[in-house]
């Protein structure tokens, strides 16, 4: 079973993140044939938006533009266009967001993408994430997979 992940990475933190959480679920894998793997698709300014054919997890960063009371994020549009394009925010499972905790908008990018698409906010890490983070989350994708599988 394989997992699809897309995701942005801005400064790098969220492709170094990613790239342990395949990792870990090639590891756990090994373990056991029931824990899926992971595939990873990077949404870049440049990235061409396609159909998605099969579920997938969102991780984003979080950058924002402050102006009074309001916040506008504008990093992150090019992941919009890809899951509007077909409808692909049908097939999401869930957001993750990473940030960082003292900014007070920890996470605040994936929390508005969830609730703009009305898709679960999963979980959130800070900057690289630790070791204990990838666990955590590669455990909330695993669930997640398993009751889209088996309701």
């Amino acid at each position: 079973m394989h997992v699809h992940v897309i995701y942005m990475s801005i400064s790098g933190n969220v492709r170094r993140f990613v790239e342990r959480l395949q990792q870990y679920a090639l590891q756990q894998h090994c373990i056991s044939e029931d824990s899926p793997l992971i595939s990873l698709s990077e949404i870049r300014k440049d990235t061409s938006p396609i159909e998605l054919r099969s579920n997938f997890f969102v991780i984003l960063p979080t950058y924002t533009v402050t102006f009074v009371q309001h916040w506008i994020e504008i990093l992150t549009t090019p992941m919009h266009h890809h899951l509007k394009t077909h409808n692909n925010y049908e097939k999401c499972l869930g957001f993750i967001g990473a940030g960082d905790a003292s900014s007070g908008m920890y996470a605040i990018t994936a929390q508005a993408y969830a609730n703009h698409y009305k898709i679960p906010f999963l979980a959130a890490f800070e900057s690289r994430g630790t070791e204990s983070d990838v666990e955590r989350i590669y455990a909330l994708i695993k669930l997640q997979v398993i009751q889209k599988v088996y309701g």
